[in-house]
């Protein structure tokens, strides 16, 4: 009969996980990431593994798919949205254990996930509003020292490149130099989502914008000397969401405006080029939807804006009839 190797107990097998959990969330910490995301995921998650006598580092498939049914069975506790959030961070956690070969195969890989209802925000900005914002960033030079002027000015090349493309945040952070054509006018982008690549194209005015920053202004904007990626078009993979966003909010603040954050660009894109009367399918191809219904969104947005028009504008309107 054969040696066997004692069987780790799950006090053990707990303590290692947790320790394993921390270990990530420094990664996580040192690579300029946050960490609230996961330190919420692996609160829900450690407690359904303590009630079901399971450990976060010998997790099967059905252990994992039985935990994202345990979230969909809690009843106004967990929304499809807050699901995935929780999925996320714990997939991505897993990505990690397996590179360091702590953990096999991804648990979360393998399960079916629930599916997130397609929806975009109510505060899209209309083609005015929109022309506002731009003309407000646009407005670099307002700047009270050289790093902030250098900082405004970022957020207007990437903004303008957002909004001429209908591209995703983190789409831009990963394009390289090399990805843009100024020439043709086109950019590679590689689609965070899907994984393939596809080409956006430049509108006149962006495309000037980035001919200037491109041949003239980046290095200096860059300060290539302090760590920036000398290959990336902005710099940096990591934190351009997070300073972008900050760079909106503290320009909606100033106009006086609801904030928007940096996806609402793309959002604005599909549905301002709807409105225009571009042809849906030619809209899906812009911005890399793989199914046609998610790009119909842009649709249902646009029939809440006829309604309230009609609501303003229609001669038996009670609200307006109520004031005579």
């Amino acid at each position: 009969m054969g040696h066997e190797f004692p069987r780790e107990t799950p006090k053990r097998g707990h303590m290692e996980g947790k320790r394993v959990a921390k270990e990530y969330e420094n990664y996580l910490l040192a690579s300029g990431m946050r960490t609230k995301g996961i330190k919420h995921s692996v609160s829900v998650f450690t407690r359904y593994l303590d009630e079901n006598g399971l450990d976060i580092l010998s997790l099967g498939y059905r252990d994992a798919q039985n935990f994202q049914s345990w979230l969909t069975s809690q009843k106004g506790r967990y929304s499809v949205s807050s699901i995935l959030s929780i999925i996320g961070p714990l997939s991505a956690f897993y990505d990690y254990t397996g590179k360091r070969r702590i953990t096999g195969t991804n648990p979360f890989r393998l399960i079916d996930r629930v599916k997130a209802p397609s929806r975009i925000p109510g505060n899209i900005p209309d083609e005015a509003e929109m022309d506002a914002l731009l003309t407000h960033l646009g407005r670099f030079t307002r700047g009270k020292n050289l790093r902030e002027y250098k900082s405004a000015y970022k957020a207007h090349v990437l903004t303008e490149l957002l909004y001429s493309t209908g591209m995703r945040i983190s789409e831009a952070s990963g394009i390289k130099v090399t990805d843009v054509d100024l020439e043709g006018g086109i950019v590679a982008v590689h689609d965070s989502k899907t994984k393939k690549e596809r080409t956006a194209f430049l509108n006149e005015y962006s495309c000037s914008v980035l001919s200037l920053y491109i041949n003239d202004l980046r290095e200096k904007v860059l300060w290539m000397h302090n760590g920036a990626d000398p290959d990336l078009l902005f710099g940096s993979r990591v934190n351009l969401k997070t300073w972008f966003n900050s760079v909106l909010a503290d320009a909606c603040r100033a106009m006086g405006r609801e904030k928007v954050t940096s996806h609402v660009f793309r959002h604005a894109f599909g549905y301002h080029m709807l409105r225009a009367g571009c042809d849906i399918r030619k809209i899906q191809k812009f911005l890399g939807h793989e199914r046609l219904n998610t790009t119909q969104v842009y649709t249902k947005v646009d029939t809440e804006a006829l309604r309230n028009v009609l609501d303003r504008y229609h001669p038996r309107d009670l609200k307006r009839d109520s004031k005579k």
